[in-house]
């Protein structure tokens, strides 16, 4: 059972943390000197990343009651002590980091809540916040209150829907902007979709598909998408309205010993959702094959 009331709390607790991490750990770092830390099989991380992964946790915990949550970061946290909770913190204190090295807005604050529901029989997406400062926009959702996405230049907070196209061929697909590999090449020729867009961090990729401006996103890598990138704009995604499976249509499943999704990544509308599965079923299985 979802306490609405604790969501609504958890969900305030996430946003201040986001809007803390960026003024007082990443802003001071964008577009100006920092170092960088390569880290083996898992990308760069910078001085900013650190810092805001920091802030994060300290303020998360400070603000949650001890005992009750685990923490699982990109940066820092990785504890089995997780294990043993019903809730667990995922965090991605810079999804985009490329796009942050290189000075450009692409880039966001993630954090997302995963609970173990009996309903379920896994970790469960019931909280996200995704923070893209350089454009001052905020989404947020959380289980049974809704999806929304706050401007904090003017105040003002929208529900998030995602868009009622019925089928491929008019379809806007969103893809990445860095690493386009020849499988995401072939996926684009396999689906062919009305448009095609570039842009850069996961999360905001999500983000699209749940505001509406694009249909869907997929990313077929078995080794470039991490529990991280994904638990918080799964559940801003799906209280918008959209699906979040992996490239079999299986439900994502948190709070891993092993924190890749090996499967991929398949978001979209819902409603095109079948169609996707469908017609990447021939690829799939010839460079795919299911991970158990």
């Amino acid at each position: 059972m979802i306490d609405t009331h604790l969501m609504a709390k958890n969900l305030g607790l996430a946003r201040e943390a986001a809007l803390l991490a960026w003024e007082k750990a990443i802003k001071p770092y964008y577009r100006k000197q920092f170092s960088i830390h390569e880290k083996e099989m898992e990308g760069p991380a910078t001085d900013a990343d650190l810092a805001a992964d920091s802030l994060i946790l300290e303020y998360l915990r400070s603000h949650c009651p001890q005992g009750k949550y685990g923490y699982l970061s990109e940066e820092s946290d990785n504890s089995t002590e997780r294990f043993a909770h019903d809730m667990v913190w995922i965090i991605d204190p810079i999804d985009g980091t490329s796009d942050f090295i290189r000075g450009e807005e692409d880039f966001a604050v993630q954090i997302g809540l995963a609970a173990r529901l009996e309903d379920q029989g896994r970790y469960y997406p019931v909280l996200g916040v995704v923070y893209q400062p350089t454009r001052s926009r905020l989404y947020l959702g959380a289980l049974r209150l809704g999806a929304f996405e706050e401007n904090l230049e003017t105040g003002e907070r929208v529900p998030l829907e995602v868009s009622q196209i019925d089928s491929l061929g008019p379809s806007r697909m969103v893809i990445t902007k860095s690493n386009l590999g020849e499988k995401t090449k072939a996926i684009v020729a396999q689906l062919s979709p009305g448009t095609v867009y570039q842009m850069g961090s996961l999360g905001l990729k999500m983000c699209e598909v749940a505001r509406g401006s694009a249909d869907y996103y997929i990313n077929p890598s078995p080794r470039n998408c991490k529990e991280w990138d994904v638990c918080a704009p799964d559940a801003i995604l799906r209280e918008a309205g959209g699906a979040v499976t992996d490239l079999h249509g299986r439900d994502i499943s948190y709070n891993n010993e092993d924190h890749v999704l090996r499967n991929g990544l398949v978001t979209s509308n819902q409603i095109i959702h079948p169609d996707i599965l469908e017609t990447m079923e021939e690829f799939k299985n010839r460079t795919m094959p299911l991970t158990r």
